[in-house]
């Protein structure tokens, strides 16, 4: 039970972050429940996913890094969990992206279950990056470099969400039909 408080106490930062960064990441893929006019799809955008698409689930990992970023930067007064979350962040949405096409490429359908584990288990790899990053100085140094590109990749997301592309990841239900087609006719 000591090893247990021990280990609690040492990453209790950790678990909390992660914990409360990917709940909230899972309340906002249904806050378009409460929007479900075009209007009101259109105020909650930027932000919020609003359809099924790939690129619409980024914002849900996106957002609370670097958020959770922001807050862990004011309350530590240190500018490195800045930088460190947004690399997290960015890593997050390059992560699950890849899990997700990996996975599909093989059973060539979704399946729900994996990948809310995918999402839980990217949560958990990114955030514990995150902190670890903190620790090098060049993180801390190089805050403008993270600050330009926090401003790009909300920017791009902002863009994609109403000029989204053609490709499957752009489409609603995950354009999962597209890309196995595709995938029947490589073989």
């Amino acid at each position: 039970m000591k090893k247990i408080k021990e280990f609690y106490s040492k990453y209790k930062l950790q678990f909390w972050t992660i914990l409360i960064m990917s709940l909230v990441g899972t309340v906002m893929h249904f806050v378009v429940k409460l929007f479900p006019t075009d209007l009101g799809q259109k105020i909650i955008g930027p932000i919020f996913p609003i359809n099924e698409t790939i690129v619409e689930h980024f914002k849900m990992l996106w957002y609370p890094f670097l958020v959770g970023g922001i807050i862990l930067a004011i309350k530590k007064r240190d500018i490195a969990y800045f930088g460190a979350f947004v690399i997290a962040g960015i890593f997050s949405t390059i992560l699950i992206l890849g899990l997700f096409v990996f996975y599909q490429s093989f059973l060539t359908k979704s399946v729900l279950w994996l990948d809310i584990i995918l999402f839980f288990v990217v949560y958990f790899i990114c955030g514990m990056l995150a902190f670890d990053l903190t620790r090098l100085p060049i993180i801390k140094k190089s805050w403008p470099v993270w600050l330009g590109l926090a401003v790009i990749v909300t920017a791009t997301i902002i863009v994609m969400t109403y000029l989204p592309g053609k490709g499957y990841m752009f489409q609603d239900d995950s354009g999962l039909e597209e890309m196995f087609e595709v995938m029947d006719s490589l073989h």
